[in-house]
């Protein structure tokens, strides 16, 4: 809560300052990048803080606090005990601020690049249409961040582990989140890894869902009778969090086409089967929801 928080008026405070920047190029790409964090801050805490989209009604669930000024003093503590706004209102300012940033930041940053670009918008785009069930903008949205800049890994394993601590961002990583030995600590990192903490066990119910030829299955260590099954997707100390990867943004749109009754970019089985083959599984001939 409190570093969502603090990012938000950080982007606010950005925000706020716009005209300092010295051409309207920088302008239009530093107010993508701050409404873009604005908005996965805000998307993250109503859907941790909150009740879910389709439950009960967004207009009158309570969501989180909508703070869009910078908060620059504490001088005046009872103005800034601000209330909750709806989940409704919290969905719609991450729908304005993530299609502003999609219009106003550059395509052209290269896939190994740590900044935002209008690519990661119309990803996120689709995470929130789909929470909302608003499928045939979700399929729109994942087909406008699925381009040949992105390609998925021909392994599976080696989006998620190198055999060393820094793990870079690959041609299928859409956003990521950097980070080295000054970054601080990788949480995901600290609760899957059996070579750290470890506070996550992987249930036997979970595995058995996989078909025995899933490649998937090469990136769990399993544990004897009594003993803990650990995610091995993690385990790099240092490794980057892969926050949005292009194998979403198919099953997305295959999920959002299927749903809609429509075809955007694709039909939901050629990218279903495009999915599977890259984890070694059999294209299957039809597919439900």
């Amino acid at each position: 809560w409190v570093n969502a928080y603090n990012a938000i008026n950080r982007t606010n405070n950005v925000l706020a300052n716009l005209d300092k920047l010295d051409t309207p190029a920088k302008k239009a790409r530093v107010e993508g990048e701050a409404r873009f964090l604005r908005a996965a801050m805000y998307f993250d805490l109503v859907r941790l803080y909150a009740k879910d989209w389709g439950d009960g009604s967004p207009a009158a669930n309570p969501g989180v606090p909508l703070v869009l000024t910078p908060t620059l003093s504490l001088d005046n503590l009872p103005a800034l005990q601000v209330k909750r706004n709806s989940v409704a209102e919290i969905y719609a300012q991450v729908l304005v601020d993530l299609t502003t940033a999609e219009t106003k930041m550059t395509a052209n940053s290269s896939a190994a690049s740590f900044f935002a670009n209008t690519y990661t918008a119309a990803g996120f785009l689709s995470r929130v249409y789909l929470q909302q069930g608003r499928f045939a903008e979700a399929a729109a949205a994942a087909n406008r961040a699925i381009v040949p800049k992105y390609m998925l890994n021909a392994s599976y394993v080696d989006e998620f582990y190198s055999g060393a601590d820094l793990l870079a961002n690959s041609s299928e990583d859409i956003f990521a989140i950097q980070f080295t030995a000054q970054s601080g600590t990788n949480d995901l990192d600290t609760f899957y890894s059996a070579n750290q903490r470890g506070d996550i066990s992987i249930e036997q119910a979970h595995l058995d869902l996989y078909d025995p030829a899933d490649k998937r299955l090469d990136l769990f260590s399993l544990g004897g009778p009594g003993q803990q099954s650990y995610s091995d997707k993690y385990d790099s100390q240092y490794g980057n969090i892969k926050l949005l990867r292009l194998a979403e943004m198919y099953l997305t749109r295959a999920e959002g086409n299927l749903r809609a009754g429509t075809n955007v970019g694709d039909t939901p089985l050629a990218d279903i089967n495009r999915v599977r083959a890259r984890v070694s599984l059999a294209p299957l001939t039809t597919v439900t929801k």
